[in-house]
């Protein structure tokens, strides 16, 4: 009975040996019990053991069926397609930009060295302070100055004695000469005698000027209004005359900014001034500029140019030109750098888009483009400059696309989106473009990112939690107005 319970339970189709295993036991146990007599506890213990051995093998049956029902259970819906804001570029005339680097520059730089040698008794100022014109800097110890003054003014006083002596020598031998009593010789001796004296009274004049100059170079001033450096020289130290540089300064306010352009734009702008009859390079004299701070994006500070070099620098082929710009606030600093934008003429058909529709990768620009079935394809673009807000695509766009201004993290190449439509608007200044996301959840917040010179923001698509709106087969028109949005990247 036991063996035909073990053979049907070895006709399951399990593929392991357990059961094998269990046989060879039991009955290797079977024999051992006939041995020793103990027949009866076998049969009740192998007993046991074999209900155990059913009940697991019936489970492990059960486990070995195929799941029909989980494994044809309904797939979860697709999702739909995503909904993203489109538009097509606005295309109208733009003026045409050029954008180039370069650097702030004091209009005067002014090393302080004093002008007589002497030891330095007091510092008058700040070290990186504003100071003024006329400002007290240093002191020199006045006290040798004011001594030798006191000497030329002695020797003034006696040459001045000897004035009246020799003037009264030649007055007697004057009177002599006329009734015959003394030569012509000694008359002209009498005379240059008393001119002698009157010289030496000028020449001692001049040293008490002279005495007296040093006196007050002695007090070192501002020379011209600006920010100071650090003090070079410790008191107590002696100071050479005119070797020793103390401190210097820098003017602020006005400041000049010094820009490199390549020779073949300058060629290209010096036709177009030659052209319009405004004489060449001479024409960009006067020519407003814009300048934008290595932190900025837009070109908020004016200046005009006011000087353009005699030759291209046969080094870098390029020409250097000058900008001055008005700095009241102090904002700009020599040394700084920054980027100077110069209107160089106007496209007839210029393409643009708000920085919020460019991603950047790496080195390219990239936009979205909504092609045929709704399908998203990334178009590689070139930049320019900003123009009343918006910014120009000078290659990749021709105008008719419509393009992802707003939901760029719920877009992805190749996928398909639910379209809607805005319109692109030009605001009056040179900032971010509005454009209304129509899909975006009320609470969304595009983030922003900085960009670099003449570039628009970085972007970095991530996914997004929005409601997904029914697919529909083509870009539906909205009314809803544009409305104020910072740029997202």
């Amino acid at each position: 009975m036991r063996k035909e319970i073990i053979n049907d339970l070895l006709k399951f189709p399990l593929k392991t040996t357990i059961f094998l295993r269990i046989k060879n036991a039991c009955t290797a146990t079977r024999r051992t019990a006939k041995i020793r007599g103990y027949r009866d506890m076998f049969f009740s213990r192998n007993f046991v053991v074999l209900a155990t051995v059913f009940c697991v093998s019936l489970s492990l049956a059960a486990c070995d069926k195929p799941k029909d029902d989980a494994q044809n259970a309904a797939a979860p819906a697709a999702m739909p397609p995503a909904s993203v804001t489109v538009a097509t570029p606005l295309v109208q005339p733009v003026e045409a930009w050029r954008e180039f680097s370069g650097r702030f520059e004091a209009t005067e730089v002014v090393e302080i060295r004093s002008r007589v040698s002497g030891y330095l008794t007091k510092v008058n100022f700040t070290e990186g302070a504003i100071v003024k014109k006329g400002d007290p800097l240093y002191v020199i110890d006045s006290r040798p100055f004011e001594a030798t003054l006191r000497q030329r003014q002695a020797d003034k006083t006696v040459a001045a004695s000897q004035v009246a002596a020799t003037q009264n020598d030649y007055q007697r031998a004057l009177e002599l000469f006329k009734t015959g009593d003394v030569a012509q010789a000694l008359l002209d001796n009498r005379k240059a005698a008393a001119e002698s004296a009157q010289a030496a009274v000028a020449a001692a004049q001049a040293a008490v000027d002279a005495a007296a100059l040093d006196i007050t170079y002695t007090r070192i001033t501002a020379p011209i209004t600006g920010r100071i450096s650090s003090n070079m020289v410790a008191t107590g130290n002696l100071v050479n005359a005119g070797q020793d540089v103390l401190t210097t300064i820098v003017s602020i306010d006005p400041i000049y900014f010094y820009f490199d352009v390549d020779e073949q734009t300058f060629l290209a702008y010096t036709r177009a001034m030659a052209a319009n009859g405004t004489g060449g390079s001479e024409g960009a004299i006067g020519l407003p500029v814009s300048v934008a701070l290595m932190d900025e994006k837009d070109y908020t500070h004016a200046g005009v140019m006011d000087f353009i070099d005699n030759q291209i620098n046969q080094g870098t082929g390029t020409m250097r030109g000058r900008a001055v710009l008005q700095n009241p606030a102090m904002l700009f600093t020599p040394g700084m750098f920054g980027r100077v934008r110069i209107r160089t003429g106007m496209v007839d058909s210029g393409i643009l888009i708000p920085d919020s529709a460019i991603m950047v990768d790496q080195s390219r620009r990239l936009v979205f483009v909504v092609g045929a079935n709704n399908i998203v394809e990334s178009r590689t673009v070139e930049t320019g400059a900003l123009d009343k807000g918006l910014r120009v695509i000078t290659k990749g766009l021709d105008g008719s696309e419509l393009i992802v201004v707003n939901g760029l993290q719920r877009a992805h190449e190749g996928a398909p989106v639910t379209p809607e439509k805005t319109t692109i608007t030009p605001t009056a200044a040179d900032a971010p473009v509005p454009v209304t996301d129509n899909t975006a959840a009320p609470t969304a917040a595009p983030a922003q990112a900085q960009a670099g010179p003449g570039e628009p923001p970085a972007a970095a698509p991530a996914p997004e939690a929005t409601p997904t709106p029914e697919p529909v087969p083509a870009p539906a028109e909205t009314t809803t107005a544009p409305a104020a949005q910072g740029t997202a990247q």
